[in-house]
């Protein structure tokens, strides 16, 4: 795996670590499909939270502006393809988790609820 996967990898760890804290019940990790891959999926105990991670070591802009209208429209599609296939009857939603590395460690940005079905924005 090359660097920029393993720091993807420690992001996705990172993730799963905070949602889990928050009492989010572990789904699915990197769920594909088709050119599309999911990267974590929970829920608690109203939601099914897609979440996007994003891990850098530098960040200049936000974690929301870093995911592009295509880009949500696939994980939305995909989405839809994972709730129609295992029959998720709860409500969806869109959150962004940046992991942002530096020489003290790292911090968490958490946006829920980050776009949605409806607007994609």
């Amino acid at each position: 795996m090359n660097s920029n996967g393993a720091l993807g990898r420690r992001g996705e760890e990172i993730a799963l670590g905070f949602l889990a804290e928050r009492g989010c019940k572990f789904v699915a990790r990197n769920w594909r499909c088709s050119h599309i891959e999911l990267d974590i999926i929970v829920e608690d105990q109203t939601h099914l939270r897609i979440v996007e991670v994003k891990t850098r070591s530098l960040t200049q802009i936000s974690p929301v502006e870093s995911i592009g209208r295509e880009k949500r429209r696939r994980i939305i599609r995909a989405t839809d393809s994972f709730v129609r296939r295992y029959n998720i009857e709860k409500e969806v939603v869109f959150d962004i988790i940046s992991i942002i590395h530096d020489k003290e460690g790292y911090k968490i940005e958490y946006t829920p609820d980050a776009f949605n079905i409806l607007t994609n924005k």
